[in-house]
Order: structure tokens, then C-alpha cells, then sequence
């Protein structure tokens, strides 16, 4: 079940309920006061997931382009014997 927030018009007292989408509270548990819920809007978050499996492969290609640049970093370089 989804949660509803709700606003009391005469204290602003803010309520968040779990309900079926048929209900719909109107009876302030605050100030007691009856008819004076209104719903109020809530935002919707949506998360991308990635699966573990294509986040390790892009940590891993990355860090074999890391090493390859330090291979050829470390060719380039004069050693003294």
C-alpha cells in the first residue's frame, strides 16, 4: 500500500498515512478537528539501478586502460644500472 502525506487546513499539521488508494482521510488526529485533511502532492523518486556486474566490468576496463598507460609510461623512462 502506498503512503498519502496530508495537511491539516486550520492547525498545519503534516500526517503521512498507509492506505488503499480507495481511502482517503478527512479527520485531522491532531487538533481533532473533522474535514480538514487535504492530500498533498509527494514526489516520486525513480532509481536507476546498474547491476554490480556492469559497474565491476567498467572498473575493471578502467583500470586495465591505468595500467597499460603506466606500462608504456614506465618503457619510456631511462633506468640507471
Amino acid at each position: 500500500m502506498p503512503i498519502y502525506i496530508y495537511e491539516c487546513n486550520k492547525c498545519k499539521s503534516i500526517t503521512k498515512k498507509r492506505h488503499s488508494i480507495k481511502d482517503k482521510l478527512t479527520d485531522c488526529s491532531n487538533c481533532k478537528s473533522a474535514n480538514t485533511l487535504k492530500r498533498v502532492l509527494s514526489n516520486f523518486i525513480k532509481i536507476d539501478k546498474q547491476k554490480a556486474g556492469k559497474v565491476v566490468t567498467s572498473f575493471i576496463e578502467d583500470t586495465k586502460k591505468e595500467l597499460k598507460a603506466e606500462k608504456e609510461a614506465l618503457k619510456k623512462q631511462e633506468f640507471e644500472e
